[in-house]
């Protein structure tokens, strides 16, 4: 009977990656929070640690940039080696984001660091204590836009006990991420793995549970697209099945809570309400809040005032009571409008706006070396929200948001 082998599958760490949504916080907390993911690897190495895994698969994007920091790097490289301490090998492959250390990151000093360190699908042959072997396959990034398939590279190798896979890449074509490394399910099906470690995709979601094929979302959400929990899979492989089970590592959480609106006539109300649930639901973290069901008189307020203004004001009073909690956005879940199309100008408007593109939307902004960095890719969700949004405030502003309004 075979030896029952443990490891880790993460991916996505983005070390260094700025987090979208602090200009609302003080000085002190934007430090703080800069240093999660950073914590949540120190968790990802002491679970390692206590589950006392036999290695360590890290698939894609350790860094957020193709040049990382030096403090960045020192911070890997410690956690390396306290891997190493304990024994536990580490193989890792870089993605899109951090390609450009492919060629030059090195870790010839730690015996039990294994880089992928071509683009081209190598093995690694992991032999435990026991002489329990694993093939390990993957590659790595070595230009930031790989269009090529992969997946025919990868090969069933004979004369070991496992076989794991490591792809950082895309199911196909998505419309939240560009295809990078686009692959077939049906041919990694075919191969054959013991288990198949995806990365590059920030959502933790399994394509296949037989062989499985997985990806471990991210260990530290960056922006409120990446809410919940975000962490790892503790693999074990053995005769008669493989199986995983994910543990959080992420410091903070992004979530989004809904408040009802229909009882909520004034600035007051509305005050009352969000301190009321800040008080006692809001938890360590970053929380949108959507109000679903506006009344006629809070939608008023909100097109005919700053909230920005508001949310300021109740990330102030989240500082001043000592709560970790940031507000990011507080938004209207607005109900389907139509403009009316029997006035020329209304269906001028109407049809521009249908007929705008989402590439020309801002394209300067996303498309600028520096901004972009700091931005999340604006998806088909985003562009129909501020269609949605566009046509809501053109409705109220021009006949004030009471007629034509979809049940």
């Amino acid at each position: 009977m075979k030896e029952t082998l443990r490891f880790i599958h993460a991916a996505d760490l983005h070390l260094d990656r700025p987090f979208v949504g602090l200009a609302q916080m003080g000085r002190e907390h934007v430090e703080k929070m800069k240093k999660t993911a950073f914590q949540a690897l120190d968790r990802l190495i002491d679970l390692a640690i206590d589950q006392k895994v036999h290695f360590v698969v890290i698939v894609g994007d350790i860094f957020d940039q193709a040049l990382p920091s030096i403090y960045a790097e020192v911070q890997l490289k410690r956690a390396l080696t306290k891997l190493a301490e304990h024994n536990i090998s580490v193989y890792i492959s870089f993605g899109n984001h951090d390609y450009e250390q492919t060629n030059k990151m090195t870790f010839d000093y730690l015996e039990n660091v294994h880089l992928f360190d071509r683009q081209q699908v190598t093995t690694y042959t992991y032999s435990s204590a026991s002489g329990t072997t694993v093939a390990i396959q993957g590659f790595s990034y070595e230009t930031r836009h790989v269009k090529e398939d992969f997946s025919s590279q990868y090969s069933f190798i004979d004369n070991v006990d496992y076989r794991v896979g490591m792809l950082h890449g895309s199911l196909g074509v998505s419309d939240d991420h560009e295809p990078y490394a686009p692959f077939k399910l049906e041919t990694l099906k075919q191969l054959g793995f013991d288990y198949f470690a995806l990365g590059h995709i920030h959502k933790r979601h399994i394509l296949s549970e037989r062989p499985p094929i997985v990806y471990s979302g991210n260990i530290q959400g960056g922006s409120k697209k990446e809410s919940g929990e975000k962490g790892c899979y503790v693999v074990e492989l053995n005769d008669l099945k493989t199986t995983y089970t994910f543990h959080p590592l992420q410091m903070v959480k992004y979530e989004t809570e809904t408040i009802d609106g229909s009882t909520i006539d004034s600035l007051d109300d509305l005050w009352s309400i969000l301190e009321s649930f800040i008080d006692h639901q809001a938890q360590n973290g970053f929380l949108s809040i959507v109000i679903e069901n506006p009344s006629h008189q809070l939608r008023s307020l909100y097109h005919d005032n700053d909230f920005n203004d508001l949310l300021t004001s109740i990330n102030d009073y989240c500082q001043l009571n000592d709560y970790t909690v940031v507000i990011l956005d507080i938004s209207l879940q607005h109900k389907q409008v139509t403009l009316d199309q029997s006035d020329p100008f209304l269906r001028t408007l109407a049809n521009k706006i249908s007929q705008s593109k989402q590439k020309d939307i801002a394209a300067d902004l996303f498309d600028h070396h520096r901004a972009k960095r700091f931005l999340d890719p604006l998806t088909l969700e985003d562009f129909s929200k501020a269609k949605e949004e566009a046509i809501d405030y053109l409705h109220y502003a021009l006949v004030g948001g009471q007629a034509n309004e979809s049940k």
